[in-house]
């Protein structure tokens, strides 16, 4: 009988210490990947910090695109203006003179 328990414990005790190594492997993988969870948290926490500051510099971008083309708008015509102006006064100057003239 106390060889056959001998025989079975022989037989039994390769058999857990390979499950202990099992379960220490695990838990190790268990560790390694809580770690790299927690990594991926930071980075995804960065990124969204990260996305933040570009959508506000995107919204200050685009305010200031909308500023200059306001700006923009409003003088592309100026020369435009300035020209019909200097032909009317060029008209009245020559309307002057022709009354001048006739003096």
């Amino acid at each position: 009988m106390r060889l056959k328990e001998e025989k079975e414990k022989d037989r039994l005790i390769p058999e857990i210490e390979k499950y202990k190594r099992l379960i220490m492997e695990t838990e190790l993988d268990i560790l390694n990947n809580d770690k790299a969870i927690a990594k991926e948290q930071d980075k995804a926490v960065d990124l969204k910090d990260k996305i933040n500051s570009l959508e506000k510099k995107k919204d200050i971008k685009r305010e200031e695109n909308e500023r200059q083309t306001a700006a923009y708008l409003k003088i592309k015509d100026e020369p435009v203006r300035i020209g019909k102006g200097n032909e009317n006064l060029k008209i009245a100057v020559n309307h002057l003179k022709s009354e001048l003239e006739g003096l």
